[in-house]
């Protein structure tokens, strides 16, 4: 379908359904000018977790013991630090620290206190099965009420490791030896922490594990780590729709004035309406559509010309006549012209000029007398 339909039919339904037509526009323009106004002007408020504040603690366990007694290998008062396996005759007491740190962005203080203990206990090696028994045994308390930013709290312990290793026979001993036996420090951690970004309390654990063998003992874990909190508040602000609200919401209203305004002019000016030569070549051109797998394109003998006619008045009616007849319907490679040829006569169907047809430029060929002779209603010549 070339330009000059699809604007005929544009005019036509503008024409038969204009109401609708401004309607449908009135209604976008609504739609557009709601969107735009709860997006630039009266956008609301909604509620969000905003962070006002962060901040972090450092915490581990680090641990050595010193040489004291006489042996090849190390000297006497020697330190041996952070090492995963210590000699018991050598070194018997290991000692060291358990060390908090502590930073903040908005510099509030941090109350911080710290409980160390000796935890020694009997476990069937089921995980997340409750201790057969427990003992635990103080090591050190410490607390700070007002630790600053990149200030630490530091609790010392000291274990005689050979003293552990009596207190644990001597309770699997009594006990019987059931299921495995586990030893280790535990620093029970509470932080409250105030100042200007308000009130957040964390608490947390940490272990160091020991593990007595006949010489020697393991030190298992307590490595240093780092977390990070956020103290937030709930406030309100503005919503954000994003640029596609943004700008699709003027554009609906826009293009729907614009589009009233035109329709307004164009119904004023009877831009709309269709000349009857207008119309009839729509209802043409509507049928070559529809009817298009009926139209055969074959170029008539001479002969055919010279049988008695009857004429269509328009395609739809001669396309139903050569369904009726079992016939075809066919147009020569010219076009214009569209004949059924039946029972010896020659069924004919003239289509009507287009509206934009300029006799001055039109080829002798279009206006042949079989294409353009005067027509009359179905009949016979």
């Amino acid at each position: 379908m070339d330009e000059t339909d699809w604007q005929l039919r544009a005019r036509a339904v503008l024409s038969n359904r204009g109401t609708e037509v401004a309607a449908l526009l009135v209604v976008l323009a609504l739609i557009g000018g709601w969107v735009t106004y709860t997006t630039h002007v009266d956008p609301g408020t909604t509620t969000e977790e905003r962070v006002v504040a962060s901040w972090s603690r450092t915490a581990g366990f680090d641990h050595g013991a010193t040489v004291r007694n006489p042996n090849p290998v190390f000297g006497e008062g020697e330190r041996l630090s952070n090492r995963t396996v210590y000699f018991t005759r050598v070194s018997p007491v290991l000692d060291g620290n358990y060390t908090l740190g502590y930073a903040a962005t908005d510099g509030g203080p941090l109350n911080a206190t710290v409980r160390l203990g000796l935890v020694i206990q009997g476990v069937t090696g089921e995980e997340g099965e409750e201790p057969l028994w427990r003992t635990t045994r103080a090591l050190g308390n410490r607390s700070a009420s007002d630790l600053r930013p990149g200030e630490t709290l530091r609790v010392p312990f000291s274990l005689d490791v050979r003293e552990v290793q009596n207190r644990t026979d001597g309770v699997t001993s009594t006990l019987g030896s059931i299921g495995e036996t586990e030893v280790f420090l535990l620093a029970d951690v509470r932080l409250e922490r105030g100042g200007a970004a308000g009130g957040d309390g964390r608490t947390f654990q940490q272990e160091l594990g020991l593990v007595p063998e006949r010489s020697t003992y393991r030190v298992t874990g307590g490595r240093p780590s780092a977390e990070r909190y956020e103290t937030t508040e709930t406030v309100r602000v503005s919503r954000d729709y994003g640029p596609f609200r943004e700008i699709g919401g003027p554009f609906v209203l826009l293009s729907a004035a614009v589009g009233l305004c035109a329709l307004g002019a164009g119904f004023w000016r009877d831009a709309f309406d269709l000349t009857d030569q207008e119309r009839e070549w729509l209802g043409y051109r509507s049928d070559r559509d529809e009817f298009d797998e009926w139209v055969h394109t074959v170029q008539l003998p001479s002969e055919a010309h010279d049988l008695p006619r009857a004429r269509a008045d328009s395609l739809a009616a001669l396309v139903d006549f050569a369904i009726d007849v079992d016939g075809a319907v066919l147009e020569p490679p010219e076009g214009g012209v569209f004949y059924v040829v039946h029972d010896g006569y020659l069924y004919t169907y003239t289509a009507p000029l287009p509206p934009d047809w300029n006799e001055a430029e039109s080829s002798p060929t279009t206006l042949t007398e079989e294409g353009r002779e005067p027509e009359s209603d179905m009949g016979t010549d």
